[in-house]
């Protein structure tokens, strides 16, 4: 996959899951269409498909910790020991709850 193409996905999905995040609208089904592609360039069993796939995931677990680390510290800043605790399992299962919804799983391809 060419990079100019590679990088123009990536910042869309990660757009759509940053509206998510802040409770816009967003396309899930759009994500998940593009996960689902990006499984199936990995499943290919050529380096650079699994470059081209790792090039996702990395930046979805990069985009996620430093959203991770902005409410972290928010919430240090602003909540108690007992409310810090609480948003970070709310936090936790509203995202595992996103990603089910908008990302294919290795495994299902």
């Amino acid at each position: 996959m060419h990079d100019n193409l590679k990088d123009k996905i990536v910042a869309a999905f990660l757009e759509e899951v940053q509206k998510d995040r802040d409770n816009y609208k967003s396309d899930l089904d759009l994500l998940w269409r593009i996960s689902e592609i990006f499984a199936k360039i990995f499943s290919n069993e050529n380096k650079e498909n699994s470059d081209t796939y790792l090039f996702l995931s990395n930046a979805i677990v990069e985009d996620s910790k430093l959203f991770y680390m902005k409410k972290f510290s928010e919430w240090s800043e602003s909540c108690s020991c007992e409310d810090y605790i609480l948003n970070i399992k709310k936090l936790q299962e509203e995202e595992t709850v996103r990603f089910d919804k908008c990302l294919t799983k290795f495994s299902d391809t």
